[in-house]
């Protein structure tokens, strides 16, 4: 829509009977002056003092002055032109105004009075500037509520900040870190601290528009979206042994078998002619060659000489070879002949509709697992994998946790004081007054944290499992009350996962063959009456002789079969609401623990496994991994057993 322009001069300037100094005077005192610097009707009134005074004394209109094209840049540089603030304040105009600028020009259109500065604060004119710049801001305008939603105050410098921001790479922020950290002088330079200072800008700036998103996300009163299923790589459960793979000897390619060239040039030819030809010239070719008996291998010819036999290998040399190979298989994951482009060429991966197919004298990083299907899909984040997990964009999910962003240099996260470094980062959130709007689960990522090097990790030294413990990434999450450290794949640090929106909230941080687990004294209470079940599963049990450490067994297991449902006045989430199929040992004891979880009965705490193979769409998989007892029952449960001993 453009802005009209007015065709005339407006009111303000004098009748042709006033001389030209009591119109500078009369424009001088209307119009404001900016400091050191001269409006542009200023110079126009200057410059028609000296020319246009002898003009004055005609009767006769005044001709036309020549009119020059009036930008945007002439239109702005007027703060108080009447007509542009009018139109710009209009959001329709507002919004086409902004489709057509970049943030550089915008930033400069802002700049030019506090009229236009003042659009932030408008609701209406705030939310067009923010869907223009802010990724899917607009998407969840269009589905959030405003009587429920939480209102994140946002001001234009902080936009701009956003905007700078997103421009920083993220290795930025650890670089940084490791400088302050080891630092040998206890003293900072200006330049460092300075430095420190933007980085903790720019990471709470980015939790400010997180945050703003989730509220906006959240406020909605549609139902979450469903969970997307991804294909997840799982190996098979095959033994790895390591197996020597010999050479074929020279003579085994006897000259009746045709070259590769030849062979190829066959099947370019063939493939130029008809199916039926090309199965005619197969049987002929075929018939041919077993028409040939001289030709044929046979150990029971004694006419024909026996292929020579390999050349003998050195031991040493063979426990080289198996070594590095065995050790390059270990390092890289799995290999197969065709990941080496043996039997085929290198092609891309396909993460939904390729099956990949291991060899069996690969190793395995993870425990194994049955061969998965579309049927037994896994549910893990919708998260694409082009995109990083800390993109503003996978905030506005509501079925995935946010990831905030504190900045506070640091070597480890503990909490032993109140100058602690997660102190710091719970300062930091309160300082910049984002503490009120945190909510249960969110996460926060301390990117000044630098993990410690341990030369033992490094060169390999170390077991796997170990090498694993060592390499867990550490977040911060908020119980409601502080922050807490979690390291995947953990227990849930969290008295009640239950209140979160999903069972699968923490899913993106979670490493893809791993399992979440969390820590609960019992359940809500479930109306529907359990379907009880005894069935026999497959179990992981540690074994020193198997090479994967670890051997599966089968053994009985009871099953409880419920449908629940989630009201809105819950305190439970809406990803809850589903079928629940929970799992014991296959004993009473397990069978009545069952029984009482979906009672509501609190009991001691139980620590559960979310099962990702079994689970799909609305069926949410439970297994009960362990019980923790605490020492008042164990000391009655011995007392008791004492005292039957002694009757």
């Amino acid at each position: 829509m453009a802005v009209e322009l007015p065709s005339h001069p407006p009111a303000l300037f004098p009748t042709l009977e006033n001389d030209a100094t009591d119109m500078v005077s009369t424009l001088r005192s209307t119009a404001p002056v900016l400091p050191h610097r001269l409006t542009p009707l200023d110079h126009r009134s200057s410059h028609a003092e000296h020319t246009a005074r002898p003009r004055a004394k005609s009767s006769g209109p005044i001709p036309p002055i020549r009119q020059r094209t009036r930008t945007l840049s002439s239109l702005a540089a007027n703060p108080r032109h009447p007509p542009f603030l009018r139109a710009a304040k209009q959001p329709r105009v507002l919004a086409m105004l902004l489709a057509c600028s970049s943030w550089a020009t915008a930033w400069a259109l802002f700049n030019t009075c506090r009229d236009i500065r003042d659009f932030i604060y408008c609701p209406e004119l705030r939310d067009v500037i923010l869907s223009r710049f802010v990724p899917d801001y607009a998407a969840c305008l269009r589905v959030s509520d405003p009587r429920r939603l939480t209102k994140v105050p946002i001001a234009l410098t902080e936009l701009n900040t956003l905007m700078i921001s997103r421009a920083v790479p993220l290795h930025r922020f650890p670089m940084h870190a490791l400088t302050c950290v080891s630092g040998l002088l206890p003293n900072v330079d200006d330049l460092e601290r300075e430095e420190t200072r933007k980085l903790t800008t720019f990471a709470l700036v980015h939790t400010r528009f997180v945050l703003l998103l989730q509220s906006l996300a959240h406020s909605s009163i549609l139902s979450p979206p469903p969970e997307q299923h991804e294909l997840t790589l799982r190996l098979r459960p095959e033994p790895r042994l390591r197996q020597l793979n010999f050479p074929p000897p020279l003579s085994h390619n006897s000259a009746s078998e045709p070259s590769p060239v030849s062979r190829g040039r066959k099947n370019s030819v063939g493939s130029r002619k008809s199916s039926d030809s090309v199965r005619s010239d197969t049987t002929s070719l075929v018939t041919r060659s077993l028409s040939r008996p001289a030709n044929r291998l046979s150990i029971f010819r004694t006419g024909s000489k026996a292929p020579p036999p390999p050349a003998s290998e050195p031991r040493s040399l063979r426990h080289y070879t198996s070594g590095w190979r065995h050790a390059l298989q270990r390092a890289s994951g799995s290999f197969s002949d065709d990941e080496w482009g043996r039997k085929k060429p290198l092609e891309r991966a396909h993460r939904r509709l390729a099956s990949v197919n291991l060899s069996s004298g690969s190793s395995s990083l993870s425990s194994p697992s049955p061969p998965f299907s579309r049927d037994s899909t896994v549910e893990s984040s919708p998260i694409r994998r082009d995109v990083s997990t800390h993109d503003l964009s996978l905030a506005t999910q509501r079925t995935r946790a946010p990831i905030l962003r504190v900045f506070v240099p640091c070597t480890e996260m503990e909490r032993d004081d109140e100058e602690g470094s997660i102190a710091q980062c719970e300062d930091q959130l309160y300082d910049a007054g984002l503490w009120p709007y945190l909510s249960l689960g969110d996460i926060v990522c301390n990117f000044g944290y630098v993990p410690p090097a341990s030369p033992d990790v490094s060169d390999g030294s170390l077991p796997d499992a170990t090498r694993e413990i060592v390499s867990r990434s550490t977040w911060l999450l908020f119980d409601g009350r502080r922050l807490v450290p979690y390291s995947p794949p953990e227990s849930l640090p969290l008295s009640d996962p239950t209140m979160l929106p999903s069972p699968f909230y923490f899913i993106h941080i979670i490493p893809p063959l791993s399992d979440p687990l969390f820590t609960v004294r019992g359940f809500p209470a479930c109306d529907d009456i359990p379907q009880l079940t005894l069935v026999t599963v497959s179990a992981k049990v540690r074994s020193p002789h198997s090479p994967l450490g670890y051997a599966l067994v089968k053994k009985s297991a009871w099953t409880a079969r419920v449908w629940r449902r989630v009201a809105q006045d819950d305190e439970m989430g809406q990803g809850w609401q589903g079928e629940w199929i929970l799992e014991a040992d296959g004993t009473l004891e397990g069978q009545r623990i069952l029984v009482n979880c979906l009672r509501g009965v609190t009991g001691p705490y139980r620590q559960w496994q979310i099962v990702r193979e079994k689970c799909a769409g609305d069926r949410l998989y439970l297994r009960l991994i362990k019980t923790f007892a605490s020492k008042r029952s164990t000391i009655s449960r011995l007392t008791n057993h004492a005292s039957q001993m002694t009757v």
